[in-house]
């Protein structure tokens, strides 16, 4: 393995893990006695597979990768029950509808964002004494 791959292999890992893709356990990533962990930096997943049932998840990716010591595969992800990021553990479905609402709030910010623009575009025609439909036949 070259240091290129290591690189594409950090760069295909998905957190949240995604369903239909291979979840992978990485041991050197759990909390242990021994550990000083940034609890707002810990991410994990609960999680079934097709071959566990409400099993820890670290992350996911499209492929098989080489196993070392640490890092396990568990399987195709059938279902995530539960996340845990930036200190909290809510439920995958809680998850996925406040990241939907997040996201549609962004977009409807654009289009007012896009609107707003418009609107000063025009006026700014108007300003100049120009007729925007007369700009908008040329």
């Amino acid at each position: 393995m070259k240091a290129g791959d290591i690189e594409l292999e950090a760069m295909d890992k998905h957190f949240p893990p995604i369903e239909g893709e291979i979840g992978y356990y990485d041991g050197s990533l759990m909390l242990h006695e021994s550990h000083v962990i940034d609890l707002n930096k810990y991410k994990s997943a609960i999680v079934d597979t097709n071959d566990h049932t409400r099993v820890g998840c670290h992350y996911s990716m499209s492929y098989r990768t080489n196993m070392n010591r640490n890092k396990l595969c568990i399987g195709k992800i059938t279902k995530i029950h539960k996340i845990t990021m930036n200190g909290f553990t809510i439920s995958y479905d809680s998850y996925v509808y406040h990241k939907g609402d997040e996201l549609n709030r962004q977009k409807d910010k654009s289009n007012l964002e896009n609107q707003t623009l418009l609107t000063e575009r025009k006026q700014s025609w108007e300003i100049l004494g120009k007729n925007t439909d007369d700009e908008s036949k040329r």
